[in-house]
């Protein structure tokens, strides 16, 4: 009977891993040759640095959905955003509501402010700090970002013909 282990092993050679099956004979797949152990790297002593400031990630906000605004003349696309949301500043024409869902999960609107800008969040704070939001409980601010200042106020006009609303902030 052959021993699982060599009794004698020259001083100069590695210590080598046991063959897989413990028989003394490869598993499949396996060649006869033995590897040796390779030695355990001793860990490093950790590194003292100094702490970084983490800085805070801006993520996009993802609109609640999308509204379509009907005007006098027209038809508007809108994207719906809590009114707490961190918006980036940009010219806008924007439309205050108070959302609300019925029962099959669809967003109605009630107008509070409608209004365009070229900064929206000026406009917005300007807003926030006056009473009509919070009479009416408005949660929602719909945005139709637009470059151009002479489409912007043309849009706002034709919104503003078709709607009644209790602000009268322009």
């Amino acid at each position: 009977m052959k021993s699982k282990t060599t009794k004698a092993r020259r001083q100069n050679e590695p210590p080598v891993k046991p063959l897989k099956n413990g028989r003394g004979e490869p598993n499949k797949g396996e060649t006869k040759a033995r590897t040796a152990v390779k030695p355990v790297a001793q860990p490093k002593p950790p590194v003292e640095s100094k702490p970084v400031a983490a800085k805070p990630v801006k993520k996009k906000v993802k609109p609640l959905g999308s509204a379509v605004v009907r005007g006098k003349n027209g038809r508007y696309d809108f994207e719906v955003f809590p009114l707490d949301a961190e918006l980036k500043d940009g010219s806008a024409i924007y439309v205050i509501s108070k959302r609300m869902t019925d029962k099959q999960g669809r967003g109605h609107h009630k107008f509070v402010c409608i209004g365009e800008t070229e900064s929206l969040l000026g406009a917005l704070k300007t807003h926030r700090k006056g009473k009509c939001i919070k009479q009416h409980n408005a949660n929602v601010v719909c945005l139709l970002r637009e470059d151009n200042e002479l489409d912007r106020r043309r849009i706002e006009t034709d919104l503003r013909e078709a709607h009644r609303i209790s602000c009268n902030q322009q």
